[in-house]
């Protein structure tokens, strides 16, 4: 499958596309979300893993626009380190 990560986090983004990737997935990433939102677009992944509180665009605006252009077909998940 196609996998987007959209995870301003270095750590975490690198190591989810490593999982992934070994998982036989091809995975791409970006590290905010108006890169992400480029990417999610562009590519039309099966499945996005994306950050809630990326600078920028955060990840309810990447997720409704997401919606809007892609519909249904692309599985959204919510990331998100808030306590």
């Amino acid at each position: 499958r196609t996998i987007v990560v959209i995870e301003d986090s270095e750590d975490l983004r690198e190591t989810m596309k490593t999982l992934l990737d070994r998982a036989g997935h091809q995975t791409l990433v970006a590290g905010d979300g108006a890169k992400g939102l480029e990417i999610l677009l562009h590519s039309k992944p099966h499945v996005a893993f994306i950050d809630i509180g990326l600078p920028g665009l955060d990840g309810y605006q990447i997720a409704r626009t997401a919606r809007e252009h892609l519909g249904p077909t692309v599985t959204l998940v919510a990331v998100s380190g808030y306590g």
